[in-house]
C-alpha cells in the first residue's frame, strides 16, 4: 500500500511537470522606444552625422535609443538607435567621437572579415561580415575623429534595405 501511495505521489509530480512544460512560455516583449527625441537631440548636439530611419518600415519596432555624453571628455558622445524587424532580427546604428575612437571601433569589428564598400546617406562605409552579423563602418573627422557603425543580424537583403533607408536628417 505504501508503494502505491509513493507511485501516486511521483505520478502526480510527473504529470504536473509535463503539464507545465507543455504550457506556452511567454515571449520576451521587445520594448517600443520613441527614437525621435534622441535623434533630434543628437542632431542638435553632436558634431558628427547622426543616422536613423526617418520612416520605419511596416511592422518594424524601435527598441533602443540613447545619446550619452562621455565623462571627462568635453563634447564627446556615444549615440545608439536600435530596431527590430517583424522576423525579430536586430539592426542598429552606433556612433561616437570618443577620444580613443579605435577602441570604440574594435568593439564592433572583432573577428570579422573585411568586404567591399557601400554608400549610405552620402558617407562611404567599409563592409565587414561574419557568420552571425554584418557590420558597416564609416570613419570621419569633424572637430574630432568619429566613427559610425551599422550592425545587424538579418539576411543580407534586409540589412542592405535597412542601411539604405538611413538618413542623416536635415
Amino acid at each position: 500500500m505504501d508503494m502505491v501511495r509513493s507511485l501516486a505521489v511521483v505520478g502526480v509530480a510527473v504529470l504536473f511537470l509535463v503539464f507545465y512544460s507543455l504550457q506556452e512560455q511567454p515571449q520576451y516583449a521587445v520594448p517600443n522606444t520613441d527614437v525621435e527625441a534622441t535623434v533630434q537631440a543628437a542632431r542638435k548636439n553632436v558634431d558628427f552625422p547622426v543616422l536613423a530611419l526617418d520612416a520605419m518600415p511596416p511592422k518594424w519596432r524601435a527598441n533602443a535609443a540613447f545619446l550619452d555624453p562621455l565623462r571627462g571628455e568635453d563634447n564627446r558622445w556615444v549615440y545608439h538607435v536600435g530596431y527590430v524587424t517583424p522576423a525579430d532580427h536586430y539592426f542598429g546604428v552606433d556612433a561616437s567621437n570618443q577620444a580613443d575612437i579605435t577602441q570604440f571601433v574594435n568593439g564592433y569589428l572583432y573577428g570579422v572579415e573585411t568586404g567591399e564598400t557601400r554608400m549610405v546617406a552620402g558617407l562611404e562605409f567599409r563592409v565587414y561580415t561574419n557568420e552571425k552579423q554584418r557590420t558597416w563602418l564609416h570613419r570621419g573627422v569633424k572637430k574630432y575623429p568619429y566613427a559610425i557603425v551599422i550592425t545587424g543580424a538579418g539576411d543580407p537583403a534586409e540589412f542592405e534595405t535597412f542601411a539604405q533607408r538611413l538618413s542623416a536628417g536635415s
